[in-house]
């Protein structure tokens, strides 16, 4: 994780140094989360933060600094061979995630204010908990962030730049590596974080060649 943040760190100092164009403003948006190995329920969170957009020619590069809520929601039936007969015991689990995550996009005009969003992403773990009640009841809050790993993940999607600074962003993350697992008597499964993003943004300084304020 530490060349990871490391090799983020000197590519973006090094693209600044050629810069003849830095915009920087703040964002915040919706997020629906699941883990791509568990159902089709979504979570829903919250990211905000901070970006620095960085023009080098006809290149755009666009780092991020985003606290992001995410995680995933699952709901499991167990059958219990208890007599008189089966009994169907039903476990609820809320997976709630907070990263710290600094994607680093290229992006790419495409017409008018659309522009294209790609690139990689790297998740740094603030807190973890696992939320459990079985049938409505009993339930059970567990600190998992031990069992959770840094988030790896590519980033694609569309961004529209309005007048006055304004931008909206609609992205896609889908894990590249796995966060955690989860295993039972039979199998083991990993799972990485699938996560739909709505964004908005708002430019508040820009900086042209020589860094005047625009």
């Amino acid at each position: 994780m530490k060349k990871s943040l490391l090799v983020i760190v000197l590519l973006y100092w090094s693209t600044l140094s050629l810069a003849q164009k830095i915009e920087v403003g703040i964002k915040g948006g919706l997020n629906l989360s699941k883990f791509d190995q568990l159902g089709d329920q979504l979570l829903t969170g919250i990211n905000a933060g901070a970006y620095a957009l960085v023009k080098v020619g006809k290149i755009k590069i666009q780092p991020e600094l985003l606290y992001s809520q995410q995680g995933a929601i699952e709901d499991v039936t167990f059958i219990s061979p208890i007599p008189p007969g089966s009994l169907a015991v039903k476990t609820h689990f809320t997976t709630n995630l907070n990263y710290l995550n600094i994607p680093v996009l290229l992006k790419m005009k495409l017409v008018g204010g659309l522009h294209f969003l790609v690139g990689p992403q790297v998740g740094i773990i603030l807190a973890a908990k696992n939320h459990a009640s079985t049938n409505g009841t009993n339930a059970v809050t567990e600190d998992i962030k031990k069992s959770v790993n840094t988030d790896f993940s590519a980033v694609a999607g569309f961004a529209y730049q309005f007048p006055l600074g304004i931008s909206i962003d609609a992205r896609y993350l889908f894990g590249m590596t796995s966060i955690g697992y989860f295993s039972d008597k039979n199998r083991v499964i990993r799972f990485r974080s699938a996560i739909g993003c709505l964004n908005w943004g708002f430019k508040f300084y820009a900086m042209h060649h020589g860094y005047k304020q625009r």
